[in-house]
């Protein structure tokens, strides 16, 4: 809410600071009010009816006139552009200031400015808080967490000094709108009466300038005030202990505040003196502690925006951090950005990925030894009760000899059967126990073909007609080949377990959209004896797993289907 309240503010003196230009090009085009005209009625007439005269131009012009020991204010008073001094119709001295009015109107376009400033710093805290998020350049966001600082930094110091050129803007028409509207002055009878009580009792003289200063110093009751005292075509100058060039720097001349002049008899001598009050300083001031509190809470709330954003990463960071505590590594570690931050969160998040595979394929090995101990104790169970049977004929020693001789065969058979399973599991271990330290690298394909070929050889020698399909693959893939081997080893069993001889047993090696695709294709033989326990399709489809390849199997009642695929490795990484 605070962030967004002041990006409004800041845009709203932002487009205050480039629309204010408006209100001098609307000065320039202002017709510009003829003084020569009046002041040749002026000279002509007495000062007694110089009311009568001024009171006609008030809509254009506020005056100023001195003559005589006489003054007279006619309109609003302020940036004096023009002065004359002549002589009226009685040959009196006069001094006249003339004020344009055109100023007052240029307030208008201030105050249009000021509105649409306003409106566009609404419109940009509505925008904001419509589930709208002000996004940082990408620039910003590639830096490190010191560049980012110093970035902060430098647009903080930009955005204070934009904010007081505006609040600079802001002065000027507040100044202007004071001395145009606000026309009660101050009540300086008391400070009067005590300087003419004061005078009376002094000489005015030069040797005397400091005292009588210090002693004025004294009376003013508002260090708002300054009073200058004429002294034999000299100036004897009174001012507060700090002299209030500030308002000099809002207003377009050195005529501001109140006037007021009045005579003061000395010891010695008769002269003027000037009292000029400043009351708009006062709130000048307090104006401008409020702006520069408000520009300095700029800075701080661009750093501590900075500074709550990092600590936002660290909290989630630390949430994040929580999950893998409790053990759900499944949980992701959120990246923002590329700051060290954000290298810290990325390579955590790398060993959390890492660690949860190792645990999922930790996962995985438990199960498939569980499911192998499961389909390895019914297909044990099986022959052992068909031996114990055999077994037990055997035990009552009846029947034929040949009768009993076909029992001890039928035994010794399934002895062979429970033999081949033991090593099938023993084997089966061993594969799982290896997983881990296994290596896998690249391996070429013509290595593979190698013991391919090797395995089809030994089958021809059993009498198996091998009718390879080779398309000259090239490339390599990643594996490893002790298991590849292991791979045809378990496909060359089955194929002398249950492949019919009579007809021919089809392999085709490819290379097929980016991959090494091989394919075994046979027939079942009619007949049967040799129970299948699927411990070796089992260990092919989890050694092509751990290589990243797949397996696919198919199995009818005559026919057998096997399909292995291997990605390749892109040959341009080879050194």
């Amino acid at each position: 809410m605070i962030k967004r309240l002041y990006f409004s503010l800041l845009l709203g003196i932002v487009c205050f600071v480039l629309l204010y230009p408006l209100h001098a090009i609307w000065l320039t085009n202002e017709p510009e009010f003829k003084v020569e005209p009046l002041v040749d009625q002026l000279k002509q007439a007495s000062f007694d009816t110089f009311p009568s005269l001024l009171e006609k131009h008030t809509q254009q012009a506020g005056f100023y006139v001195e003559s005589n020991e006489q003054f007279l204010v006619v309109g609003t008073v302020y940036d004096p552009q023009q002065s004359y001094a002549f002589t009226d119709a009685k040959g009196q001295s006069v001094f006249l200031v003339v004020c344009p009015t055109q100023y007052q109107a240029a307030h208008l376009w201030s105050g249009m400015v000021a509105g649409c400033s306003l409106a566009i710093g609404y419109l940009g805290f509505r925008f904001t808080s419509k589930n709208h998020s002000i996004h940082l350049p990408a620039f910003y966001e590639r830096q490190g967490l010191a560049q980012k600082l110093f970035l902060c930094s430098v647009a903080a110091i930009g955005i204070c000094f934009v904010a007081y050129l505006g609040t600079y803007r802001i002065n000027q028409v507040w100044i202007q709108w004071y001395q145009e509207n606000v026309t009660q002055q101050p009540d300086i009878t008391p400070f009067q009466k005590e300087l003419r009580s004061y005078a009376k009792t002094v000489s005015l003289t030069t040797k005397n300038k400091r005292i009588i200063s210090q002693t004025i110093q004294k009376q003013i009751d508002s260090q708002y005030k300054s009073v200058s005292i004429a002294n034999d075509k000299k100036w004897i100058n009174i001012d507060p202990a700090w002299k209030p060039k500030e308002l000099s720097q809002h207003a377009d001349s050195d005529t501001y505040g109140f006037s007021h002049s009045f005579l003061v008899q000395w010891k010695n001598k008769k002269t003027w003196v000037y009292v000029n009050t400043y009351p708009e300083l006062y709130w000048l001031h307090k104006m401008m502690i409020g702006e520069m509190a408000i520009i300095f809470s700029f800075y701080v709330l661009i750093l501590y925006a900075f500074m709550k954003k990092q600590v936002r990463i660290i909290q989630t960071l630390t949430n994040d951090i929580a999950y893998l505590e409790n053990g759900d590594w499944s949980h992701p570690i959120q990246v923002h950005g590329q700051d060290e931050l954000s290298q810290l969160a990325r390579q955590m998040d790398e060993m959390r990925l890492y660690t949860y595979e190792n645990m999922q394929t930790e996962k995985q090995v438990i199960q498939a030894n569980h499911d192998l101990v499961t389909s390895m104790s019914h297909d044990i169970r099986t022959p052992l009760a068909t031996l114990k049977g055999y077994l037990e004929i055997l035990s009552l020693k009846k029947g034929e000899e040949a009768r009993q001789e076909q029992y001890i065969q039928r035994c010794l058979k399934k002895t062979d059967e429970l033999i081949d399973l033991s090593e099938a599991l023993f084997k089966q271990s061993l594969h799982v126990a290896d997983q881990e330290k296994m290596y896998i690298g690249r391996i070429r394909i013509y290595e593979i073909m190698a013991l391919l070929k090797d395995q089809i050889e030994d089958l021809k020698k059993r009498g198996y007609d091998i009718q390879l399909t080779e398309m000259e693959p090239q490339g390599s893939i990643q594996g490893n080949l002790p298991l590849i081997h292991r791979i045809f080893d378990n496909l060359s069993s089955n194929i002398i377990k249950y492949a019919d001889k009579k007809r021919p047993v089809h392999i085709l090696i490819k290379i097929e959209k980016g991959e090494l695709y091989i394919r075994f294709e046979n027939f079942i033989a009619p007949k049967q004896d040799v129970e299948s326990n699927h411990i070796g399709l089992q260990s092919v489809q989890l050694s092509m797993k751990q290589m990243h390849g797949t397996y696919f199997c198919e199995q009818t009642k005559n026919y057998f289907l096997i399909v292995l695929t291997f990605p390749l490795c892109d040959e341009r990484a080879i050194t």
